[in-house]
């Protein structure tokens, strides 16, 4: 049997290797190192330790749209947890997962209570992920100054010596929503400097975030050879990872990018392969597609 001293050094070891592994993108081995913490925890009988590595895990499972099988659990740690890490990680989960849900009221709820408790733990990070969170749910709202705010202020949390996947991700959101109130210049800029930030410390995967968003920014500047060529890298990457809702929304943008270069044909394929498998039951939304502005439908980075 591990001494106890060995097993704390391997607990650590794991940590660096779930987020570097969420950096990839390989969510299952991120879920698998998971549960090797949560055996040693259980091993050491060390309940903060379980109850974090299981709200870490959960937090994937969320992510890939598994929720269903973790919130009670998740909901157990925020009620009987005294640790404010644990508190925050269960509740921006539980958050996650009401988004998913549609159920805004329940998601911003949850997202408030979690920064609350990122705020008691003052870990930087936290309280940057409590406002990205709440800027991502005013965003679907179509709040998108206060919304930009937030950003701002998830911005200025994360350490220098943190700028990965986090703050490349919230320059991603912050850019798309400069685009979005107008600021063309500024939201390019910040987008592409998600982009190579991305490329720099993630995986490739990740790319797919500000390039729906440059495809978007192109689209309202009438670029369309842009548009076009970011809205497919955002297709390629999110078909790698298998990623639902970003794989939706590049179809969206390409077909809306053929549509505008007076290519009809090819606007129709993409809106077709949507109808089929994002909207099965609704034949008709191909030609809903065809004759309508789809930019204003579709909130990219939330």
């Amino acid at each position: 049997m591990m001494s106890q001293r060995s097993q704390n050094g391997r607990v650590e070891t794991l940590r660096r290797r779930i987020h570097e592994e969420l950096d990839r993108g390989n969510l299952e081995r991120a879920v698998a190192y998971c549960d090797e913490v949560i055996a040693i925890a259980e091993d050491l009988d060390d309940r903060e330790l379980h109850d974090q590595a299981l709200c870490n895990r959960s937090g994937i499972l969320v992510i890939q749209g598994r929720g269903d099988q973790v919130v009670a659990g998740l909901r157990r740690i925020l009620l009987q947890s005294s640790s404010p890490t644990n508190s925050f990680l269960a509740a921006n989960a539980i958050s996650h997962y009401h988004e998913q849900r549609q159920e805004k009221e329940r998601s911003l709820f949850y997202a408030r209570l979690a920064l609350d408790h990122a705020r008691k733990s003052a870990n930087p990070q936290f309280v940057a992920k409590g406002h990205n969170n709440i800027a991502n749910l005013l965003m679907r709202d179509s709040y998108f100054e206060a919304a930009f705010e937030s950003y701002q202020k998830a911005l200025e949390k994360i350490p220098k010596q943190d700028f990965h996947r986090d703050y490349a991700l919230l320059l991603s959101n912050a850019g798309y929503c400069q685009v979005v109130l107008g600021s063309y210049n500024q939201g390019l800029k910040t987008l592409f400097q998600s982009l190579e930030l991305i490329r720099r410390r993630c995986a490739v995967g990740w790319e797919r975030f500000p390039c729906l968003g440059l495809s978007y920014a192109y689209l309202e500047l009438g670029r369309i050879d842009q548009a076009r060529r970011f809205g497919a890298r955002a297709l390629d990457q999110s078909e790698r990872t298998q990623s639902t809702e970003q794989i939706k929304n590049s179809l969206y943008l390409l077909g809306e990018a053929e549509k505008m270069a007076g290519n009809d044909s090819a606007a129709y394929d993409h809106f077709v392969r949507l109808q089929s498998e994002f909207y099965p039951d609704e034949p008709f939304i191909c030609d809903v597609l065809m004759a309508t502005d789809i930019r204003k439908l579709v909130h990219l980075m939330a």
